[in-house]
């Protein structure tokens, strides 16, 4: 569904723009001596305001221009949305199997638990401890 979305939004941007060039530039060709503001205005609003009479026109005279630019523009729009909703592993996401970054990992209980660092035991036993290194502290002040 999102493939679809980006496609179809990328396919209708870059198609808008290819029938304004392919619709502008025979204009400007057959009206060289005529070229003024007023009529690049004037153009450029029939074609914005009449897209599917433009296009028409467009298939009608089989103008090679919007042909190829059309055709390119399908091709982009594919490789756009295959592109930007491509699965890649980002560098700090998280993997989904070990849930850690890298090569980062999460510690063992014998690797936290040592005799020399932390000591496991119950909350009451924790707290004591905790208060007998705070208070010893408190008399080294």
């Amino acid at each position: 569904m999102k493939r679809m979305l980006i496609f179809t939004g990328v396919f209708l941007f870059i198609s808008s723009l290819v029938i304004i060039v392919s619709a502008m530039l025979p204009m400007i060709g057959e009206n060289k001596e005529n070229l003024s503001g007023a009529f690049f205005q004037e153009s450029f609003g029939l074609i914005v305001t009449n897209p599917w009479e433009t296009v028409q026109n467009l298939i009608e005279t089989r103008n090679p221009l919007f042909i190829v630019l059309e055709v390119v523009a399908v091709f982009y729009s594919l490789i756009a949305a295959m592109r930007w909703t491509s699965k890649k592993k980002e560098g700090w996401e998280v993997d989904k199997r070990q849930q850690s970054h890298g090569s980062a990992r999460l510690a063992k209980p014998n690797e936290i638990f040592t005799n020399e660092e932390f000591i496991a035991g119950s909350r009451e036993q924790i707290y004591k401890e905790l208060k007998t290194s705070l208070s010893m502290k408190e008399d080294e002040k």
